[in-house]
């Protein structure tokens, strides 16, 4: 049996973890003003942890460091120690050092993005105030939640299945489209797929209810052990092949931190959407030259956001 599904199998991206890289970035910190009214104070020379050719390196950079993820490497962790934070402020103020020799501060791309970066940092800025502190959940708005997802622990199951990402053109897609609507199995697209020379990337997972996006939850859920599916995944395309589905429950406990996570980040988000939406809504914005096709497809409700798939339309129109 085959189906047909669009969809997303992306996890819901993370709001609280891209505005923390976006406001931790290593030209954001370079960017950092230090407001100073010489004419009425003299501010007392910094506390200073290293010199680096003669620059120093001050307490408080170590200590702004050690509240942000590495830039160098691939660490996914807090910095382990202070040590290791001034280690890595070392590199930097190294790095940085030649590329003012090299006087890449003037280059425009670089000039462009120190400026971008400046006004993320701002806005960024703006918004953790204008926010404030979000209310943490209540117990009884975890246990609300549990009741409504139980695929979280008492339904939990757990997921097997083939998937081939397909690099594909649209003419393309429509005949492996055609050949699902027909029931052709997963091994039988393979095989059409090898003749012609079309491009695939095969792989197998496996995965929880819990640790999948609702909408792929949804898509999985709907087909039965040993079903093909197309799914779209962030407007790619992936041929899908269900092997093997079973309950595996767990108990709520070590749920609850999670779905407290999960709810403080929805809350946040949502109270960062209404406040854009609110100021939105209150300014003259005119879209001008070949973007005033973006006009047609401009939010009509507080709250609402064009598709990206509507912007691209929107301004391929425009430059028409």
């Amino acid at each position: 049996m085959t189906r047909q599904f669009a969809g997303s199998d992306d996890h819901c991206t993370r709001m609280t973890r891209s505005a923390r890289a976006c406001f931790f970035s290593l030209t954001a910190a370079a960017l950092v003003l230090v407001a100073c009214d010489k004419a009425a104070h003299i501010l007392a020379a910094p506390a200073v942890a290293a010199k680096v050719n003669g620059t120093g390196i001050t307490f408080a950079q170590v200590d702004q460091e050690m509240g942000r993820r590495p830039i160098l490497g691939v660490s996914d962790h807090p910095w382990p120690t202070t040590a290791a934070a001034l280690d890595e402020l070392i590199d930097q103020e190294l790095i940085l050092q030649k590329a003012r020799e090299a006087q890449m501060d003037r280059d425009p791309e670089v000039m462009q993005a120190t400026q971008s970066a400046r006004r993320a940092v701002l806005a960024n800025a703006w918004l953790r105030s204008a926010v404030g502190v979000v209310p943490v959940p209540t117990d009884q708005e975890i246990d609300d939640y549990l009741h409504h997802h139980p695929e979280l622990a008492s339904e939990r199951r757990l997921f097997n299945w083939r998937l081939a990402s397909l690099q594909l053109s649209a003419a393309q897609i429509a005949d492996i489209q055609q050949q699902v609507a027909h029931n052709m199995n997963f091994d039988e697209i393979l095989g059409y797929l090898d003749a012609n020379n079309l491009r695939y990337v095969k792989n197998q997972r496996t995965a929880a209810s819990d640790q999948l996006s609702p909408e792929s939850l949804k898509q999985l859920s709907a087909i039965n052990p040993g079903d093909t599916a197309l799914f779209t995944n962030g407007g790619h395309f992936e041929l899908v092949q269900l092997t093997s589905e079973y309950a595996a429950p767990i108990d709520e406990g070590p749920v609850r931190t999670l779905v407290e996570t999960t709810l403080s980040e929805e809350r946040s988000k949502d109270a960062v959407e209404a406040k854009i939406a609110s100021l939105r809504a209150s300014a003259n914005i005119e879209f001008v030259g070949d973007f005033k096709a973006l006009a047609a497809v401009r939010p009509g409700a507080a709250g609402s956001r064009p598709e990206a798939k509507e912007i691209d339309q929107a301004i391929g129109k425009g430059l028409q």
